[in-house]
């Protein structure tokens, strides 16, 4: 994937820079928000990982926060719930 690179490159950078990436590199071909958002996920968890070595859990913790403070219409319910999957909370 290439938007992996953006989480090993945002290793160095706040997290909030790197979902800002990831949603621009997915507005040029998704104008949606969801997409541009559970875009960010990913990368966002690949360069927490690599900062700070955390576990499953923590790997998304910061990626749900993200999600819980974007406007509603963007942090969509459904991106939100999927990424609570992946760490186990309800």
């Amino acid at each position: 994937m290439s938007i992996s690179s953006l989480g090993i490159l945002g290793a160095r950078f706040e997290l909030n820079q790197v979902a800002e990436w990831a949603m621009r590199d997915a507005a040029l071909t998704h104008h949606n928000l969801i997409c541009q958002h559970a875009n960010a996920l990913f990368p966002m968890g690949v360069a927490h990982a690599i900062a700070s070595g955390y576990d499953r859990k923590g790997l998304f913790r910061p990626s749900i926060d993200f999600l819980q403070n974007c406007r509603p219409e963007a942090g969509h319910p459904r991106v939100r719930h999927l990424a609570r999957r992946c760490i186990g909370a309800s």
